[in-house]
């Protein structure tokens, strides 16, 4: 992927260059309103003492939060969720708009917003979900797939991209330029993945030394794909 997008009106774009990412970028962003919009009445019926503390946290946490399946959003959008080629056309809708996230850090950490942010003193997780939300806001939705909730997806969170990024960097054999470049971007606007994150020294990982690769690796290992895709069984 060429590094062009440099305006969030061109991240969008590059993130929603086919009618299947349209279609799923209006899907999750459909879904997320509707969600919204259910947990304000849960707020209310509980203000109104109609269900108890227990039933609000589980419906905020499940019934009504951010999340959903992959056969789901397949099935809405008219793929076949048994045939290979459609399930694999879904995968590249969500690895793209993992790697646009990068992007999307380059753009934010140039923005006002951010300045503001800075100067105010906010901590690095404020920081991050107001990146988050930009980039959801420009329909560019960097999701997971969680391993301890059924495989659900759902948008990263600043521990899970650490975890992400830890994973890459320990994956030593295959570690390429392009995510030594994640890390230093993220770096930028998160000073704390310093202390999180250890980049392998070239002499430990030769490859860095070596010819420059302009692309984010797809998927740099399989305990990646473990977290983002799953068993095709359980998806």
């Amino acid at each position: 992927m060429k590094r062009t997008p440099k305006t969030w009106k061109a991240l969008s774009k590059h993130a929603n260059n086919t009618e299947l990412s349209v279609s799923f970028s209006v899907w999750i962003a459909n879904h997320f309103k509707k969600m919204a919009i259910e947990r304000d009445k849960d707020a209310e019926l509980f203000s109104q003492g109609k269900i108890t503390h227990e039933e609000l946290i589980d419906r905020l946490m499940n019934e009504h939060a951010d999340s959903f399946t992959l056969q789901t959003i397949m099935i809405d959008n008219g793929l076949d969720w048994n045939k290979r080629n459609d399930y694999a056309k879904a995968m590249r809708f969500f690895s793209e708009h993992r790697k646009l996230l990068e992007y999307a850090m380059e753009v934010f950490w140039s923005s006002v917003e951010y300045a503001k942010l800075k100067g105010d003193g906010v901590c690095e997780e404020e920081i991050w979900n107001n990146l988050i939300y930009a980039a959801t806001s420009w329909n560019v939705y960097p999701l997971w797939s969680d391993p301890n909730d059924n495989r659900k997806y759902k948008l990263l969170e600043l521990s899970d991209y650490l975890e992400m990024l830890k994973r890459h960097v320990k994956t030593g054999k295959t570690i390429m330029k392009g995510v030594v470049k994640n890390v230093e971007t993220a770096l930028v606007g998160l000073p704390s993945v310093a202390e999180n994150i250890v980049l392998p020294t070239k002499i430990e990982i030769p490859q860095i030394a070596s010819e420059v690769v302009e692309e984010v690796v797809e998927e740099v290992d399989e305990g990646d794909e473990d977290v983002c895709r799953g068993d095709t069984d359980n998806e």
